[in-house]
Parts: C-alpha cells; structure tokens; sequence
C-alpha cells in the first residue's frame, strides 16, 4: 500500500535536470511518441490522421480540441529492449495498438517489415537488423543523450503543429 500524503500537499515532481537517466527513459520515450505519431500522421483541416505501419488501420491520432487517441503506439521494428534503436526514427511508426500489443507477433513483425520496406526502403530493413546485433546495441543511453532526445522531440512536435498545412497529404 502506497504511503498517503497529508491533505494539502501535492508530490514533489523533479525537473527533467533533476533526474537521473534511468529515470528519463519514460519521459523520452513519451516525447518521442508524440512526435512520431504526429509526424506519421496528416492534418486533414481539423484532425490528425494516421495509418499503421503494419495493417491498413487508419484513424484519428490527435482531434481537434488536443486530444490524443488512446489507440495508437510509437511501435518498435526492433523491440524496446535494443536501446541503441529504441529512440532511432526508422525503427520508430506509427502502429495501431492492435497490432503492437494483441496481434500475433510473427504476423505483426512480417507486416510491420513489408511496411517498413516500402516507407523507407529493403536497405533501412537490412540495417536496422544489422545494427540490432551488435554487441553495444543494449547499452543504455546516457542522461545527456536522453534530455537531448526529450528536447529534439518536443521541438519537432511544436514545429509540426504551428506547420500544419506542410502536412496535409
């Protein structure tokens, strides 16, 4: 059972700075997937609009009135685990939760592939495969390299909203 505060008092919450870099794993990975839903989606004049990497799914990713969809990941070609790729924007699209959480995964994957081939080309495939076996692929990223990657993010987000209409499609 979790330690209850006094009435009248709100958590103390850290600064990003504040952090250490285990801890700015999750705010990184929740920056990035803004962006990456965001940029694989189109405005279409009131709504954000996406389509998943790995199954013709589409729907709205971000309404009008700011709300996100619940339905919707920054899913991984390489899973999470490789950190070298874990915040690498090849690896990272847009996928419906169906398919990153309950689809069969070999199914999943051979989508997401023939997905992948077709966005960015059978050499990003190859490469990315390549890069996850390395032996440095499971080395975490440093806290300087995940503030970077927090601030890069939320720029790209902010830089796509106030540019909208370079995105309808």
């Amino acid at each position: 059972m979790k330690a209850r505060l006094p009435l009248g008092k709100a958590p103390i919450r850290k600064k990003l700075d504040q952090k250490t870099a285990q801890q700015l794993i999750k705010p990184a990975d929740d920056a990035l997937s803004k962006y990456i839903r965001l940029r694989d989606s189109s405005f279409t004049g009131t709504d954000w609009v996406g389509e998943c990497i790995s199954c013709p799914r589409t729907q709205i990713i971000l309404s009008g009135d700011g709300k996100w969809s619940q339905g919707w990941d920054n899913g991984h070609f390489i899973t999470r685990g490789v950190y070298s790729l874990r915040f690498d924007e090849y690896n990272c699209n847009l996928q419906c939760r169906h398919c990153n959480i309950w689809r069969d995964k070999g199914d999943m994957l051979k989508g997401y592939e023939t997905g992948l081939a077709l966005k960015c080309g059978e050499a990003t495939v190859a490469e990315l495969k390549r890069l996850s076996k390395l032996p440095e692929a499971y080395k975490r990223p440093s806290k300087a390299e995940l503030l970077q990657i927090i601030a890069d993010a939320k720029q790209e987000v902010e830089y796509i909203l106030a540019h909208k209409e370079n995105y309808q499609r």
